[in-house]
C-alpha cells in the first residue's frame, strides 16, 4: 500500500494520479477491441461512441464528485472543477453519464443500443477492477476502522489517513489504524460479476440484457459498500453515494420490466447495425 509508484528526482507518480487510471482505460480498450472483432462489429463506429461517451463520463464523474461530496468547494471556487489535482471522479456518476451518452448516440445513429452495449459491459467491469486496485494501493476510498482480521493498515502518508476534509469526517482515523479495505470489497464483487458474464455469454436472453444486470449488480454492490466507507455526506438517512446507487437501481428495474414486455426490441436489427467488412 505504497502511495508512490515512482519517485525520481523531481518526478513523483502516485497510484491514483494517473497510472492505474490509464492502465484501466488501456486494458478496457484492448478487451473491447477484441470483443468487437470477434463479433464483426464496426470498430470505427464503436470507437467514436467510446470517445464521446468517455469524455462525457469524465465530466459527469467529476461533477457528481463535487456535487455529492464537496459542493461548497465547487460553488465557492468553480475553477477547481478544471484542476485535476483537486477533487476526484465518482465512478458511479461517470458510468451513469457514459451510459446516457451511449443511449443518445445510438438513437442519433439509428443503432441498437442494447445490442451494442453488451460489448462494453465486460471491459467496463475490467476497468473498474483495475482502477480500484490503484485506489487500494493509494489508500483512497478506504473504509471505517475495524478489528476484523482482514482489516488493512495503509501507508502513513496515504489518503486513508489524510487528504480528507472535515466536511466528510469529523475526526480522521489515527495513522496505523486498521481499516475496512472497501476497495477490495468492490474488486471482489466485480470479479464475481465478470465471471457471471463470461459463464452466461451463450445465453442470448441474458446477454442482450447485460447493461440491465450491470445497473442492478453495481448499484446493489456499491449501496452495501457505502455503509463501510467514511468519505460520504449524510443526506437524511442515506449517504451521498447511495443516492446514485438508488437511481441506478431504479433505472435497472425499470429497464428489466420494460425488456420483459419488449423482448424483440432488444434483438439486433441487421439493417441498422454497422458491421465490419469481412
Amino acid at each position: 500500500m505504497l502511495p508512490i509508484n515512482f519517485d525520481f528526482l523531481f518526478l513523483h507518480l502516485h497510484n491514483y494520479e494517473g497510472i492505474y487510471f490509464f492502465i484501466a482505460i488501456l486494458s478496457s480498450i484492448i478487451y473491447f477491441t477484441y470483443l468487437c472483432k470477434e463479433n464483426n462489429i464496426d470498430i470505427d463506429k464503436m470507437y467514436e461512441a467510446t470517445f464521446i461517451s468517455l469524455l462525457v463520463a469524465l465530466v459527469a464523474g467529476r461533477l457528481f464528485s463535487f456535487l455529492l461530496w464537496s459542493p461548497q468547494e465547487l460553488f465557492s471556487n468553480p475553477i477547481v472543477f478544471f484542476q485535476p489535482w483537486n477533487g476526484g471522479i465518482t465512478v458511479a456518476g461517470a458510468v451513469l453519464g457514459g451510459l446516457v451518452t451511449g443511449v443518445i448516440y445510438a438513437k442519433v445513429n439509428k443503432l441498437s443500443f442494447f445490442y451494442h452495449i453488451q460489448y462494453y459491459i465486460p471491459p467496463i467491469v475490467l476497468g473498474q477492477i483495475i482502477g480500484r486496485f490503484g485506489c487500494f494501493l493509494n489508500g483512497d476510498a478506504s473504509g471505517k476502522p475495524t478489528d476484523i482480521f482482514w482489516g488493512v493498515v495503509f501507508a502513513p502518508e496515504s489518503s486513508a489517513y489524510s487528504n480528507r476534509t472535515t466536511y466528510f469526517t469529523p475526526s480522521l482515523p489515527p495513522v496505523g489504524t486498521s481499516l475496512h479495505p472497501t476497495q477490495l470489497y468492490e474488486i471482489f464483487g466485480n470479479l464475481i460479476f465478470l465471471l457471471i458474464i463470461l459463464l452466461t455469454e451463450k445465453n442470448q436472453w441474458i446477454t442482450k440484457r447485460r447493461v440491465i444486470w450491470y445497473a442492478l449488480w453495481y448499484s446493489t454492490l456499491r449501496f452495501i459498500i457505502e455503509f463501510f466507507r467514511t468519505d460520504n455526506i449524510e443526506w437524511a438517512f442515506l449517504r451521498s453515494g447511495q443516492i446514485i446507487c438508488l437511481i441506478g437501481f431504479v433505472i435497472g428495474i425499470s429497464l428489466l420490466i420494460w425488456s420483459i414486455f419488449n423482448d424483440s426490441k432488444l434483438d439486433a436489427k441487421e439493417e441498422n447495425i454497422a458491421r465490419a467488412k469481412i
